[in-house]
């Protein structure tokens, strides 16, 4: 019982203590928010090429074309009708995650329905119609994301002007 304590001790104690004193000699690993940073895509590196803009903005920017915004910066306002430009020419592509992950709810929504309507039928309990309306909602939100990412570039082409 006495070793059993003592491991207890040494694992809950010791190991925290010796992570903290070799993790005080590492230097840091990231760059400040602020600063260029490396670029993390394809897009991001056109970004960089062309503007040199800080990762915050170049994230600004890919948001703001995949979603269709304007910005108010004319720096950024520049940023976003070139590659809004770029993205309408089919040079790049943006949103490649967003759309992975649409079509999975999407994939999602179709399983909960059909999920649903076996239940309802199989055991004739409402409850499953809950899972039927979760199915649509996702349904639903996979759409809207769909079709935000397809308008996206288009519309942000138009109202960075």
């Amino acid at each position: 019982m006495a070793w059993a304590l003592a491991v207890i001790v040494l694992l809950g104690i010791g190991l925290p203590i010796a992570a903290w004193r070799v993790s005080r000699h590492l230097g840091p690993r990231l760059q400040p928010v602020g600063g260029v940073g490396p670029p993390t895509d394809r897009v991001d590196k056109w970004l960089l090429e062309q503007h040199r803009l800080p990762a915050l903005q170049r994230r600004q920017v890919r948001d703001a074309v995949i979603s269709g915004r304007m910005m108010h910066d004319p720096a950024l306002k520049h940023a976003t009708r070139e590659l809004a430009g770029t993205a309408l020419r089919g040079e790049l592509k943006l949103g490649r995650s967003i759309q992975i992950a649409s079509y999975v709810l999407l994939a999602e929504g179709v399983g909960a329905i059909a999920g649903g309507v076996f239940a309802w039928v199989l055991t004739d309990i409402p409850v499953a119609v809950a899972t039927i309306l979760f199915g649509a909602w996702w349904l639903v939100r996979a759409m809207l994301a769909l079709r935000t990412i397809q308008r996206g570039p288009r519309r942000a082409y138009q109202v960075n002007q």
